[in-house]
């Protein structure tokens, strides 16, 4: 399905701007199937009918589509790296991040009858959660 028909079927809100996208695709895809630019592209022609026009085997449409094979696998490439870091990050056995110890920290002078709010303590022990959540 062409990206002027998904359109077409969305509900955008405003019959003003879902035209307004349509010929704006329509325009794009006219002149990039006939090598023109948009100035010169004739006012005629009725938007419906550039869309359902044929696209032709030209240069333009080659490199369209080599740049559309470059673009993809780039973003393969690059959503591969993602999940791989993403489960090599996530099956560390430490901690993610340096304020995941505060919880830990308060917890255990919690355990040990302390008190973790008290001056002493604050700058290693400080976390956002009250006392309540370490107890739970």
């Amino acid at each position: 399905m062409t990206a002027i028909k998904q359109i077409q079927k969305t509900n955008l809100g405003s019959t003003k701007i879902k035209h307004f996208i349509i010929r704006y695709f329509t325009a794009l895809k006219y002149a990039f199937t006939k090598g023109v630019s948009l100035a010169q592209s004739p006012p005629s022609l009725n938007p419906s009918k550039i869309a359902m026009m044929p696209i032709q085997d030209n240069n333009y449409q080659r490199i369209y589509d080599y740049l559309i094979n470059i673009g993809l696998i780039l973003s393969i490439t690059l959503l591969m790296y993602l999940i791989l870091f993403s489960i090599t990050f996530l099956s560390l056995e430490g901690p993610q991040e340096y304020r995941e110890n505060a919880i830990t920290f308060t917890t255990h002078l919690l355990l040990k009858g302390a008190n973790p709010y008290s001056l002493e303590n604050l700058p290693t022990y400080l976390n956002a959660y009250g006392i309540v959540y370490n107890l739970i």
